[in-house]
């Protein structure tokens, strides 16, 4: 059996993994909502494609209304997503063009708290309150998506009735 101690030079690290492992729960917190958040977002464009693929052969003024309704709450997910991770470009060349987006703030955050073997100070407790105040706003504009927008598209789909069938003359 082999016994790893911590270096004796280096002194006493307890302390400083304490308060990392203290600052990576904070920003761990954040994080959680952020996923909560796109995770409904994911369900939301999951239940808009179904309805796209219900009402691909329908005809009819209702349906043409509810297709639209579809495609904007599609873009509005869009939308959200892009500030939310970025917008990701697919041409060839042009590589990825540096953005300031959630997922990269609470990455930078992550990074410069495991980074240094300091207790960390005032820089990354800066970096964390950035990556929880653009969490937050990315979070409450989730909610009031959800609570806007996505409650008049509910309302709408469930008013109107999309008769997927069709009424065929006997065959003589």
């Amino acid at each position: 059996m082999v016994n790893v101690t911590a270096d004796p030079r280096l002194g006493d690290r307890n302390n400083i993994s304490v308060s990392q492992n203290a600052m990576f729960e904070h920003l761990q917190k954040s994080s959680d909502k952020l996923t909560l958040g796109m995770d409904r977002l994911t369900e939301a464009e999951d239940l808009t494609k179904k309805m796209e693929a219900q009402l691909k052969d329908v005809e009819g003024k209702p349906a043409d209304s509810l297709r639209k309704a579809t495609r904007a709450m599609q873009d509005s997910i869009k939308n959200i997503r892009e500030s939310i991770s970025g917008k990701q470009f697919e041409r060839q060349g042009y590589g990825q063009v540096p953005q300031v987006t959630v997922t990269n703030q609470l990455q930078t955050a992550r990074s410069y708290i495991g980074a240094k073997t300091l207790t960390p100070g005032p820089q990354e407790e800066f970096l964390v309150k950035r990556a929880e105040d653009m969490t937050d706003g990315a979070v409450s504009r989730i909610n009031g998506f959800f609570d806007g927008p996505w409650k008049k598209y509910r309302e709408l789909a469930e008013s109107i009735r999309v008769d997927l069938f069709k009424d065929y003359p006997p065959i003589k």
